[in-house]
């Protein structure tokens, strides 16, 4: 979960995302999770990255 305060913290994050042993679903699905912000344009991106098929 991310919250307001961490938002408007305005860090950059990239992390992984905690996989499973096993999908009851086959796709594809995110390994990383993004958060950063460009000031710039004022504005915030919250992302999901490095898909992998399970």
């Amino acid at each position: 979960m991310v919250t307001r305060a961490f938002l408007l913290s305005h860090a950059d994050v990239s992390d992984p995302i905690k996989q499973p042993s096993a999908f009851k679903t086959p796709g594809v699905y995110p390994t990383t999770f993004g958060v950063s912000y460009d000031p710039g344009r004022h504005t915030i991106r919250i992302s999901l990255g490095s898909l992998a098929s399970r």
